[in-house]
This record gives C-alpha cells, structure tokens and sequence, in this order.
C-alpha cells in the first residue's frame, strides 16, 4: 500500500490505495497471489486485458518476442514460415507473424527456435510462457517459454537471435527461472549477454525482472564462486 505502480505498455502510473489477497485485507501482495487492488490516479483510461502491473519503468513495450517452442504432437499441417498466428501469454491474446529461425517447417512434436512479430507491442519478458494458435480452423500449434525479447522496431539478425536462443536453452534446460539457482543463473547470463561491460545491482534488477534483494543475493554467491566479479562497492562484471 502507498507504492505506485504502472500500467504496461501504455505507462499509465497510479498509486495502491488498498490491496485484498484471496479476498482478505492486506498490507502488500506479490506476483503468483490472487490480489485485487485499489488503484488512485490512473487516469480516465480504464485498466484493459492483456495489461501488466509493475513497478515504474521495469518493464517495455516489445514487438518481437524470440521463441524456444514446441509443436503440438499430431499436427494436421505443419506449422509455416511466416504463418499467421495469435500468441497468448499471460492474459494477452496478440496477432502477429511466426518466423521460424531453423527450419521452413515444423512437424507436429518437434521443437524449434522462432521469433514472433506483433502487429501491436505488448508487456511481456523473457521466462513467460506461451502458446501459439492459428486462427483458421482455429486450434493451438504450439506452446513453449519466451527466451529473449527485442525492442524496437527492428527484428534483429537470425544468426545473433539463433546463438542467443541456443545460449538459452543451455543454461536453463530443467532450471526453475524462480528458484535460487534460476536467479543465479539469470544474473549471470544478464551480466554476459546484456551487460558485459558490468552493471549495478538496480541495472541487473530491471535487466533480469528480480527483485534487488534477490540479486544482491545472487551475485555474493557467483562472487565467492569466481563467477563474478565485484568492481567497486555496487558494480560487477
């Protein structure tokens, strides 16, 4: 109660006023709880579907989701280069483009690396689960995790989002993203990939969607392992 919050995509901020979790009065709530909230000052716009409530500037309007996904087993065709296709993720049901980055094609049950283009930016992060269905006849092809995002508006080269999305998979095949070996592995592969010329606590926070005490925490154990390095009193590499 008393934080303030935004709206994302469209960046509407406003402040909790109150806040109920499973029905019942309380001071704060978290991801993963079923909480309503009191909003105040959130403008004449009233929240939508498909909205994302985070902390201020944490979180940025994305067009270009890259993809590690599974087809459905028992696929009738299969899925197309290029195909016209609805993504769903969280409460956001989006139409856009699905370039496949390996293949022309993917048989039912098979796995691939792919980048979805939506004709709309929405709020959404890497780590998100998803599924892909085709409009006509209308039935669900795919589904898989979110394991890079692009900004912009421009899709970026196949090669780079490939080794990226190969880089991926490897360091979270059968991690849990919220346990503590997830977020040691995430704020390493932050300071890699997105960071590498080194960053600060906050950096990594909004870079990897932790919280700041979660990373701190992180990076004392990459620290005493020799995976990372501390620069100064809030800086690692």
């Amino acid at each position: 109660i008393g934080d303030t919050v935004e709206l994302a995509p469209t960046g509407e901020r406003g402040r909790v006023r109150g806040i109920q979790c499973f029905l019942r009065d309380a001071r704060e709530g978290a991801w993963g709880q079923c909480l309503a909230l009191n909003l105040s000052d959130t403008g004449k716009a009233e929240p939508v579907r498909g909205q994302v409530l985070v902390a201020p500037g944490s979180l940025e309007a994305v067009r270009f989701l890259h993809l590690d996904m599974q087809a459905v087993p028992g696929l009738e065709r299969p899925i197309q280069n290029a195909e016209q296709v609805k993504l769903h993720t969280g409460t956001i049901e989006a139409p856009g483009t699905l370039y496949l980055l390996e293949e022309k094609t993917i048989e039912g049950g098979a796995r691939g690396f792919a980048t979805v283009a939506l004709h709309e930016a929405v709020a959404a992060a890497p780590f998100d689960r998803f599924i892909i269905r085709r409009a006509s006849p209308a039935a669900t092809v795919a589904a898989g995790e979110i394991a890079a995002i692009t900004t912009g508006e421009h899709r970026p080269r196949r090669a780079v989002i490939i080794e990226r999305l190969a880089a991926h998979r490897a360091e979270f095949e059968g991690v849990d993203p919220a346990s503590d070996e997830g977020a040691r592995r995430r704020v390493a592969f932050a300071l890699r990939w997105d960071r590498p010329r080194g960053a600060s606590v906050a950096d990594l926070s909004r870079a990897t969607l932790l919280l700041a005490e979660t990373v701190a925490a992180a990076l004392q154990a990459l620290g005493a392992s020799g995976a990372a390095l501390a620069l100064g009193e809030d800086y690692w590499m």
